[in-house]
């Protein structure tokens, strides 16, 4: 939205300059008064000090357009801090894998301050500002970051390894024995690293992993710059160990909006009667969406968002990882 008010009043300006070009002497006069004006509401224009005709500056033309983006501004504070931060992360890894957790986690408090108090509300939309201006995102993006990498440590633990080095495994099942051979034999060729038989992994397990690591970890470098599948992949695999571990802040965010949405909406009070359902039929509407977005929020960290599927999303991964083993150069191993 403020994209597209400060592509229109760009357009503006650069007509007015054209035809109003033989009054430099007021242009000069007045530019730093107009200058002054736009800054304030937050719209900074190359040439906004030349909207002047035969001598005299059109101070209400300036006037209501400035008034028209502070309201913009005011309506719209957060979604432009928003926009700010997001145009900074051109990374889609960064803002599906690390962002979108965080911010689904608040989800349903945001939910219930601007169903009860409006997008409108000077206080909200300040407040939102200041946070997004001091980084509130980036931090909520480095808090999901941090917890999932931590939840994966544990996970390598109770899975006995990373879905990347158990599907190379000769006595794990998710890959098919021909496939598998396929891409033993291919990481031989290509990355110039020999893995372990059947019988030497039997042998001796943790050196085969090693083996089975470092073959990973070096195809993942020759495929750093892939942006097709596998890169969508990565990213559904981060999102949803970020997701699981976010779960126990996003629960208990649900069940402080839910109490809220409750207590205001009447069913609940600190005196006696504690608890009146005959008021759900006349629950307000800040209340319902609010008490609707917290329970569905609640169900989906309950019941999706699980140990078992970062698993079986890891394996996808690993499967796409493999495959990219087929188009590899040669002579990609290290010399």
């Amino acid at each position: 939205m403020t994209a597209v008010v400060g592509k229109d009043l760009g357009s503006l300006f650069r007509r007015t300059h054209e035809s109003l070009r033989h009054c430099p002497d007021t242009l000069v006069r007045y530019e730093g008064r107009s200058h002054d004006c736009f800054r304030r509401c937050g719209c900074y224009a190359t040439h906004c000090g030349e909207l002047c005709q035969n001598g005299t500056l059109k101070t209400a033309l300036i006037d209501s357009i400035c008034v028209g983006l502070r309201e913009i501004n005011n309506t719209s504070a957060v979604a432009f801090e928003v926009h700010r931060y997001l145009a900074q992360l051109r990374d889609p890894y960064e803002r599906g894998a690390r962002l979108l957790p965080g911010l689904l986690v608040v989800a349903p408090i945001i939910v219930a301050l601007a169903a009860r108090f409006g997008a409108r509300h000077p206080v909200l939309t300040t407040v939102g500002s200041v946070i997004g201006a001091c980084g509130g995102m980036y931090a909520l993006a480095s808090i999901a970051r941090g917890r999932g990498k931590a939840l994966e440590e544990r996970l390598v633990t109770l899975w006995g390894g990373m879905p990347t080095t158990i599907a190379l495994r000769h006595r794990d099942r998710f890959l098919d024995s021909v496939s598998k051979g396929r891409y033993h034999e291919l990481i031989g060729r290509k990355l110039g690293i020999a893995l372990p038989t059947a019988v030497a992994e039997a042998a001796d397990p943790a050196a085969a992993d090693d083996r089975y690591v470092g073959a990973t970890k070096r195809l993942r470098e020759l495929t750093h710059g892939n942006r097709g599948l596998l890169y969508k992949e990565n990213i559904a695999y981060g999102f949803h160990r970020n997701m699981l571990a976010m779960k126990p802040v996003g629960i208990a965010v649900c069940l402080v909006a839910m109490v809220c949405a409750v207590a205001q909406g009447g069913l609940i009070g600190i005196r006696a009667p504690y608890y009146r359902p005959t008021n759900l039929a006349d629950l307000d509407l800040a209340s319902g969406l609010t008490l609707s977005v917290a329970v569905a929020f609640l169900l989906a960290w309950i019941f999706y968002f699980r140990e078992p599927a970062v698993r079986r999303i890891g394996f996808v991964y690993a499967e796409r990882l493999f495959e990219c083993l087929g188009p590899l150069k040669t002579n990609a191993h290290r010399s």
